[in-house]
């Protein structure tokens, strides 16, 4: 692919500038569909209705429904063992619902079509409570790997390397970009910069939807306050965002468009 000028341009997408985010997620969202070659702009919506799910004879789902829409960030609420982690596993396809012993009834659709979550799971980015990240490499080195992997094999080096980086300014990785992320023996980022490389290394392969399970752990008062920003911003860009939250901040719970409440399924 013949490179003649930048993918984005400061006076485009606003990249770096503090000002300007919700501006820079937008033209991510455009780059990276034109680095995947995803011609489809379609923005994604998800439902689910009567989704009940046991294992054994504890129902852990009971006739759950609820939604989650493009442009808009939706939280799911409710105290521990409630069964916020297992609807977000139910819904983006990494839980077998199908072993001995499970029962799962329901449905689930994007966009009103009723979809097999195990099929669909390609068009979610999903970032787990206890990150992935190899604590000797540094977020610049992470968002490359994951663009090496992800990326189309005739995305040229030139385009990659241009990708990260502009995906390393929109979530203001530029000050860490080559420390350590670091491990419980190793000094390393800051806990709210570990979780936007999460997000980065997801958003790499131009995601439908992202959903985040409880992000917010073992964050401070700021660093979680942030990160909520980062994710608002990121609606506004078209992409659909989930994520279960324990106990958020009234600032926090502010900044939620939709909430969705579990208790005890």
């Amino acid at each position: 692919m013949a490179r003649t000028q930048p993918l984005v341009g400061d006076a485009e997408a606003g990249v770096g500038k503090g000002d300007a985010n919700v501006v820079g997620f937008q033209a991510l969202r455009n780059i990276s569909q034109k680095v995947n070659k995803d011609d489809d702009a379609t923005q994604m919506s998800m439902e689910w209705n009567n989704v009940t799910f046991a294992i054994g004879d504890k129902t852990i789902l009971k006739n759950v429904t609820g939604l989650v829409e493009p442009g808009r960030l939706t939280c799911v609420l409710g105290p521990s063992g409630s069964g916020k982690s297992t609807l977000m596993n139910v819904l983006a396809g990494r839980q077998n619902t199908q072993q001995n012993a499970m029962k799962f009834s329901g449905t689930i659709s994007a966009c009103g079509k009723e979809i097999d979550p195990s099929n669909f799971r390609g068009n979610i980015a999903y970032v787990m409570q206890d990150d992935s990240l190899l604590g000797t490499e540094t977020p610049g080195e992470c968002l490359s790997f994951s663009a090496r992997m992800r990326l189309p094999t005739t995305v040229s080096g030139a385009d990659r390397e241009q990708f990260v980086t502009d995906v390393i300014n929109t979530l203001h990785l530029s000050k860490c970009q080559n420390t350590m992320v670091g491990n419980a023996l190793m000094k390393g980022i800051s806990g709210g910069e570990r979780k936007r490389t999460s997000v980065g290394v997801e958003l790499i392969s131009n995601p439908k939807l992202l959903f985040l399970d409880e992000p917010l752990s073992g964050l401070d008062s700021y660093a979680a306050y942030t990160l909520v920003q980062a994710l608002k911003d990121l609606t506004q860009s078209g992409v659909p965002v989930l994520c279960t939250v324990h106990q958020p901040s009234s600032e926090i719970f502010d900044m939620f468009d939709d909430v969705i409440m579990l208790h005890d399924g």
